[in-house]
């Protein structure tokens, strides 16, 4: 499976010309990391919930709203987030407040 994924992404990477300066992307590692416990805990990362305010509220006027396409909906829900912390946090936010039953993409 991964041999997969690493041959998918080459071929997209040279389609899209996402190389930088001719040079290729360091390679995709061939097998996935042992699992392990985290280096940090959730305290080290957030102390209170209200951090999330302005990121829940983009995730929750985008959910009022319909995409055309699914990447739209990905641009317009972390285009803004300001780390990997906020992205998954707006996606969860709007998750639990979109109802999934009813989205369709073109």
């Amino acid at each position: 499976m991964m041999e997969l994924i690493t041959e998918r992404r080459s071929e997209y990477m040279a389609a899209s010309s996402l190389y930088l300066d001719g040079e290729e992307a360091p390679p995709y590692p061939a097998r996935a990391p042992p699992p392990q416990p985290p280096l940090v805990s959730k305290f080290h990362i957030y102390t209170d919930p209200a951090e999330f305010a302005d990121v829940d509220k983009i995730a929750i006027s985008v959910a009022q709203e319909d995409q055309k396409t699914f990447t739209d909906l990905v641009r317009q829900l972390v285009g803004r987030c300001a780390s990997d912390v906020e992205k998954a946090r707006t996606i969860f936010r709007w998750i639990t407040v979109k109802n999934l039953n009813n989205i369709h993409f073109d």
